[in-house]
């Protein structure tokens, strides 16, 4: 097909929407519990691991959910989102969730009902998205789409992650994660504000980066028995292996969509990545030729939160005064075996 798919996936067109829809509310929930890196008693690191996530990563800390669900943590940041968009429950048309993390007390019916129940959307319909890591732009994507259909007037999309509980507690990965949740309300915005473009990118390659699967392992770093159920691991060696599609597949998505507005970094106040770890976002920087203080990131004190970390990002970006009304804000996710996705927003409050 011609196609190089170190740097490229599938030849997607990036799309630009004709009814500008934009996010007019962001909430976010993070559990009280904070973990250190000095807590993870099981993880033995070796001196260039220990120098990797000392120098490299960028994290400190991350919150731990400990009791708490998905769904629980999934209530609670949709309820702050419709609070910061000033408006109730009543008014959502549609709730979308997505996420990597599983309640396996419930894999069905899907938790969007729950979801939608929990905060009182009583006119609302339900549904869940998945698509892996990359899930929250892809589902923004998605609620945009009903909104300007005319389908639907007020959509919520929710994401919840507890992947600390899903990942080996005795690998570096545990490391690299935190847990929490975030929200968005999207609703029509004005002419010249909103979602100005979009990019949607897949394709499955050979040899896997990351995963989730069932095997035998030590599920909480609490927990002192093993237990088997889902864990999400990565390939041995993944991040060496992979080194260019990581790197490549943001910025070359990132570009295509500047190319279709006829912008450049310069017209862009804020990046905000899926964020994986500080050196692979200044990589992506790099790559796509924008100085790092261009990107707003919290891996210092949340890790990578996987679907729920662009809300939790933008949310501290506001809070921090790094984004306002009529700036232009870039976001861009990745997810391996892969799908990328990139969309520019002109800022609507």
């Amino acid at each position: 097909m011609g196609i190089d798919r170190s740097v490229h996936l599938s030849d997607s067109k990036v799309i630009v929407p004709k009814v500008p829809v934009g996010i007019y509310g962001v909430g976010t929930y993070l559990p009280p519990r904070i973990l250190s890196n000095d807590d993870f008693k099981y993880v033995t690191l070796s001196e260039q691991e220990k120098g990797f996530i000392e120098n490299v990563t960028g994290v400190k800390s991350r919150h731990y959910s400990g009791d708490e669900g998905i769904n629980e943590m999934a209530i609670k940041a949709a309820s702050n989102a419709l609070e910061s968009a000033g408006i109730e429950a009543a008014a959502v048309d549609l709730v979308l969730v997505t996420g990597v993390s599983k309640d396996m007390n419930r894999l069905t019916p899907p938790n969007c009902a729950l979801i939608q129940t929990g905060i009182g959307a009583c006119n609302a319909a339900a549904m869940n998205i998945d698509q892996g890591f990359a899930g929250m732009i892809y589902t923004l994507s998605t609620a945009a789409s009903y909104i300007a259909s005319g389908f639907y007037d007020t959509v919520l999309v929710v994401a919840s992650e507890t992947i600390l509980k899903n990942t080996l507690s005795d690998s570096m990965k545990a490391l690299l994660v935190g847990e929490g949740a975030g929200a968005f309300v999207l609703r029509r915005a004005e002419k010249g504000f909103g979602i100005q473009a979009v990019h949607l990118s897949s394709w499955e390659v050979d040899d896997e980066a990351g995963y989730v699967k069932i095997m035998g392992g030590r599920g909480s770093l609490f927990d002192e028995s093993y237990s088997i159920k889902p864990f999400f691991t990565v390939g041995e060696g993944s991040f060496e292996k992979h080194k260019v599609r990581t790197e490549q597949y943001i910025p070359n998505s990132v570009k295509k969509v500047l190319n279709a507005l006829g912008k450049t970094n310069a017209d862009f106040e804020l990046y905000v990545f899926g964020q994986k770890f500080r050196g692979l976002s200044e990589a992506w920087a790099r790559n796509i030729g924008v100085d790092y203080t261009k990107v707003h990131d919290t891996l210092a004190t949340t890790a990578c939160v996987e679907t729920a970390s662009l809300p939790i990002i933008i949310s501290d970006a506001i809070r921090l005064g790094k984004l306002k009304r009529g700036d232009n804000l870039m976001l861009s996710d990745f997810g391996s075996n892969w799908a990328v996705a990139s969309m520019a927003i002109r800022w609507c409050y």
